[in-house]
């Protein structure tokens, strides 16, 4: 499963274009401090191996009051489209980066863990 499928299905769906790769996505957007996160703000985590590139890619819901922990929605290997915190260990470590796709954020709507069906590569009621 191509965990970045799960960001250019979403994307797609609201007309934005995307590049299919988490190195490409991020250069798709502006880079943003984790201290300037909205929802609708891509978050980048290095892989499974822990090493300094980005092999996973998130979507923010929502932003804690503290301003630095966040929540994100983005396909599992393990569980499919699920959503995590960013004070979960695995995903804490792993941490590499975000950007801003979206120009004004304020329009985001939290995508359900059903509106993207990652298998197919294509949002919910489309054909590729």
């Amino acid at each position: 499963m191509i965990t970045s499928s799960h960001s250019f299905n979403y994307f797609r769906r609201t007309h934005v274009k995307l590049s299919r790769t988490p190195g490409g996505q991020l250069s798709n957007g502006t880079r943003v401090n984790r201290s300037e996160l909205k929802p609708g703000d891509l978050v980048f985590f290095s892989g499974r191996g822990g090493g300094r590139g980005i092999g996973h890619v998130g979507i923010v819901t929502k932003v804690d009051d503290n301003g630095h922990d966040f929540t994100f929605i983005h396909a599992s290997c393990s569980k499919g489209i699920t959503e995590n915190h960013s004070s979960n260990s695995y995903y804490k470590v792993r941490y590499r980066n975000a950007c801003r796709i979206l120009k004004d954020n304020t329009s985001f709507e939290t995508p359900s863990m059903a509106e993207v069906d990652i298998e197919d590569n294509t949002a919910e009621g489309e054909t590729l």
